[in-house]
């Protein structure tokens, strides 16, 4: 019984990259969005009913991961529609999008001293880490009204994680506020109420579900074999990288030790570039890096980071797409997934 289920599950998964891959052909870079629809909880979580699909300690198995992102994905852009928009407005041509933050498609140079200097700082910080996380986020496929995606504004999604050594936790998601394209307004669309909660899940000890279930370790190869765990990053490159810090800090915030190790991992990559001081989507300033990706028949795209000098601590990630939408029916330069840590 148990293999007839493991080939179903593994033929599922085939079948929904396959349905990815139609719906964007040339796309091997920006698909990743679609995997982490709305929040990585949405796709990684357990049934609300209690039951739990996570391994020992509320780890999550690689297997769970690949095949729960991608059947999400495929999922939430199946369901893709015609915009939100009431009958006096003409339907938008392009799914609403944020706009691209000033200095994100800079060209920018070699960034590997640069984040050395940062790492260095960081090591020398006094905020510690801690479990749990606040962030905002937002996504292409971000599913808000009748499961289904808003393409006629950008309505993100504030995410409130708590937990405890023990495994225990809760994830809370409410409706942020949402971006309406000019020169319409907000009662234009028939958009959810921000503060709306639309998850909230408590979890026993060791049943939350996570991907970095284990300590953190601060030494290079260890954190390097602790990120790829459940990131592709030896098959997509640098911006599965980006994608697996990111997923780290919705979990948690490293301490300064392991902070301090994450910026020496992307100073040894050479294709990271110094986009210079960047501004978040609340006005933060910080160090901004990106990687400009381009793999054989991908969408080409921008994943930009940007880090607070001081603390080294994450403040926002962004992937834009810069050249070529797919079928995705957004105007290039388009963002098209970002998260914003509190």
């Amino acid at each position: 019984m148990g293999e007839r289920n493991e080939a179903e599950g593994a033929r599922r998964m085939t079948n929904d990259l396959d349905l990815l891959k139609q719906l964007a052909p040339k796309d091997a870079t920006a698909l990743d969005v679609a995997r982490r629809e709305d929040d990585l909880a949405d796709i990684l979580a357990t049934p609300r009913t209690g039951g739990s699909t996570t391994g020992s300690q509320g780890r999550i198995p690689r297997r769970a991961v690949i095949g729960g992102l991608a059947a999400a994905g495929a999922a939430s852009i199946l369901v893709v529609g015609p915009p939100l928009l009431p009958g006096s407005k003409p339907a938008a041509a392009f799914a609403a999008t944020p706009p691209v933050l000033d200095g994100c498609l800079a060209e920018g140079g070699p960034a590997t001293q640069t984040l050395t200097s940062a790492a260095a700082t960081a090591a020398g910080s006094t905020l510690m880490g801690a479990l749990g996380s606040r962030y905002s986020t937002w996504s292409l496929f971000t599913r808000v009204v009748n499961d289904q995606p808003v393409r006629s504004a950008v309505v993100p999604q504030n995410v409130d994680f708590s937990l405890v050594a023990d495994g225990s936790g809760q994830r809370t998601v409410r409706i942020g506020a949402p971006e309406v394209p000019a020169g319409y307004d907000v009662s234009d669309f028939d958009l959810p109420t921000p503060g709306t909660v639309i998850r909230d899940e408590k979890y026993g000890p060791g049943q939350t579900p996570r991907i970095y279930a284990g300590a953190l370790s601060a030494e290079d190869s260890t954190l390097w074999d602790q990120l790829r765990q459940a990131h592709p990053i030896a098959e997509l490159g640098t911006g599965e990288l980006f994608v697996a810090i990111t997923d780290l800090y919705k979990e948690q915030r490293p301490d300064p030790a392991v902070r301090a190790q994450l910026l020496r991992l992307l100073a040894s990559r050479t294709d990271v570039l110094d986009l210079g001081t960047l501004r978040d989507r609340e006005g933060r300033a910080g160090l901004g890096i990106g990687v400009s990706t381009s793999q054989p028949g991908g969408l080409p795209a921008r994943f930009v980071m940007v880090f607070d000098h001081v603390t080294g601590l994450l403040l926002s990630y962004e992937q834009i797409l810069t050249s070529s939408p797919g079928k995705l029916e957004v105007k290039i330069p388009a963002v098209i997934d970002y998260a914003l840590f509190r």
